[in-house]
């Protein structure tokens, strides 16, 4: 850094902030940024595969359920006897 008496030009107080930032890694900061997003995007996508399935699994159970009442309804009526 100059110890003068003269005024700092632009390009002077550039240079040092580019140094400061450079010294304490927030030029890093853009780049750590950009990176959080895409990693922030691909869990959100995960997460809404994984909410996508377990409504698909509710569905698929209701389903199920429905499908054991008729056949006990099917073998009561035909007098057909299951072991457990």
């Amino acid at each position: 850094m100059k110890k003068s008496s003269q005024p700092l030009s632009a390009d002077d107080v550039r240079d040092i902030l580019d140094e400061k930032l450079r010294e304490t890694g927030l030029d890093q900061v853009p780049k750590r940024i950009n990176l959080l997003d895409k990693i922030l995007t691909s869990v959100d996508k995960l997460v809404g595969e994984v909410r996508d399935y377990r409504e698909q699994q509710e569905l698929n159970s209701g389903k199920l359920d429905d499908n054991e009442e008729r056949i006990e309804k099917v073998e009561k009526h035909l007098h057909l006897t299951v072991a457990p």
